[in-house]
């Protein structure tokens, strides 16, 4: 009977042990991925973009956003977070506000929360580049 728990402990550790390996090559893999598509955000002239609401979706694994930004008279007056998929505390709302103020995509990232912020600034210049 002991031999039988045993056993059974020893499954449990090591699918616990892959499972916790491959999440963190996930997240790895994720913040990579993040990474490279910050570095492709392109300035956006923010005066010439039309009127108008912009959406759009992005993300990578467990970090994604769905947000709509309202452009009014060449500024972008709001930014609406409908859905954003991060860890608890993690989701740098304050993001949005960065980009408000500057009245620009990329802006300082949130302390603890910087993928988050990159994938709401990746999200924002996808939004914008569909105008």
């Amino acid at each position: 009977m002991k031999k039988k728990i045993l056993i059974a402990v020893g499954i449990v550790l090591v699918l616990a042990a892959a499972g916790g390996t491959f999440f963190k090559m996930k997240l790895s893999q994720m913040e990579e991925e993040v990474k490279m598509e910050f570095e492709r955000i392109a300035d956006v002239d923010i005066s010439a973009v039309p009127d108008g609401t912009y959406s759009a979706k992005w993300g990578k694994f467990v970090v994604n956003a769905d947000l709509n930004v309202v452009v009014k008279d060449g500024r972008i007056k709001r930014i609406k977070i409908n859905k954003m998929d991060a860890g608890s505390g993690y989701e740098a709302l304050g993001t949005v506000n960065r980009i408000i103020e500057n009245q620009k995509v990329k802006v300082d990232a949130i302390t603890g929360a910087t993928t988050s912020s990159k994938v709401i600034m990746i999200t924002t210049a996808k939004a914008l580049e569909k105008k």
